[in-house]
């Protein structure tokens, strides 16, 4: 018997960032209702050459159905930009 989510949730892709002339992307999974609710950035691996915003999804899921919010973000992965373009993409989520 599946069981009922104990939050109702939203999920939605916004622009974090432009670099380089390109949108950087966050997935946002918010629980619906007025909140304050705890939040994390996930940050995918991929040993910062593949990879991006919807790796880890079922975690991202998970943690908003217990009411945290999250935004997973894409970042500058190489060959596109060599390190440490990655964390300076990170930094951008500020």
């Amino acid at each position: 018997m599946a069981t009922k989510p104990k939050f109702e949730f939203m999920v939605r892709d916004v622009a974090y960032a432009n670099i380089g002339g390109k949108d950087r992307l966050a997935r946002i999974y918010r629980p619906a209702g007025d909140g304050p609710f705890p939040a994390i950035v996930q940050i995918h691996g991929g040993a910062w050459n593949n990879q991006d915003r919807f790796n880890g999804q079922n975690t991202s899921l998970d943690l908003c159905n217990a009411g945290i919010l999250v935004c997973s973000i894409d970042f500058r992965n190489a060959p596109e930009a060599p390190y440490p373009a990655s964390l300076q993409d990170r930094k951008s989520t500020r």
